[in-house]
């Protein structure tokens, strides 16, 4: 006679354990409910934050052209410096010493340094460029204001406070001697302490082997020396841009190049953007000043 084995689906016991296994199979699809909403919740979340951070970008980028803009239209020669200066910390930029989100206000501001000479006379910009130390006590005092007036200026936009603060110190010097505030060295922020060198490339009126050379000189005084290195490292490997400066008519010289089209007054192109001067064209030119005033500036490359 065989032995059959005992049937204990319809034991206590049993029952217990199915219920608890059906119990815990509804637990187990609650939570995965529960997971699924929040992952679909996070998804939701994060195309929300693109959207928002992409919105954040596009109003940056829209304050930085719109300030832009105002400084080229009030004066055409600060505009080409800053496309210059861009140039330059672009290069900077590039390194691993600029986050994505300071990059972005790094290039803001090199965009911009110069907003705050926005309705300065011209006169004293054209002096400030062309002979420093023929500005008065009040012009010089004046003058050093420009860079806190540009970070006033930018303030309108919330997302420009920082490159608001970059703006502000990019005239301060590593030794402390710089101004507006007469910060010194690492509390002058980085972006700043690398926009000073570009700017004064730029700006300094002086031939390209002796600005680097000055550059290279003032490093712990006038600039961070860490800064002067990155600036070589990233400028080494190209070309550096072209300068702009404001001459006379008198000073016009072979060799130079505009870099602005000469019309006369019913708007006839005579001299084109990168002509570059020779004696005779040099000659053209102030023949045309003295019979009929050219009322456009002489910018040229240098």
């Amino acid at each position: 006679m065989s032995e059959t084995s005992p049937d204990n689906s319809s034991s206590p016991d049993f029952a217990l354990l199915e219920a608890r296994a059906a119990d815990l199979r509804a637990q187990l699809y609650q939570k995965e409910e529960e997971l699924k909403t929040r992952v679909e919740a996070m998804v939701i979340a994060t195309a929300e934050i693109k959207k928002l951070r992409d919105a954040l970008d596009s109003t940056f980028e829209q304050s930085t052209r719109f300030c832009y803009q105002l400084l080229n239209a009030f004066d055409p020669l600060l505009g080409d410096q800053a496309r210059a200066v861009v140039d330059i910390c672009a290069r900077m930029a590039k390194s691993r010493y600029f986050p994505p989100e300071e990059k972005a206000s790094f290039l803001s501001a090199a965009w911009l340094h110069d907003l705050g000479l926005i309705n300065y006379p011209r006169s004293l910009l054209h002096r400030m460029h062309s002979d420093p130390a023929s500005l008065s006590d009040d012009e010089q005092k004046a003058f050093r204001h420009h860079p806190a007036r540009g970070q006033q200026l930018v303030f309108f936009a919330d997302n420009m406070r920082r490159v608001g603060e970059i703006i502000r110190a990019h005239h301060e010097r590593f030794d402390g001697h710089g101004y507006p505030d007469g910060f010194a060295g690492e509390t002058i922020p980085w972006p700043a302490r690398c926009l000073a060198i570009a700017v004064f490339f730029v700006d300094c009126n002086l031939p390209k082997e002796q600005a680097l050379e000055t550059i290279q000189n003032q490093a712990g005084s006038a600039f961070d020396p860490e800064a002067v290195r990155l600036f070589f490292q990233m400028t080494q490997a190209g070309s550096l841009p072209l300068r702009v400066r404001e001459v006379m008519a008198d000073d016009l010289a072979p060799g130079m190049r505009l870099a602005n089209a000469i019309s006369n007054t019913a708007g006839l192109l005579l001299f084109p953007e990168g002509m570059e001067l020779t004696e005779a064209v040099i000659a053209k030119i102030r023949n045309h000043n003295m019979l009929c005033s050219v009322t456009q500036r002489f910018l040229v490359f240098s």
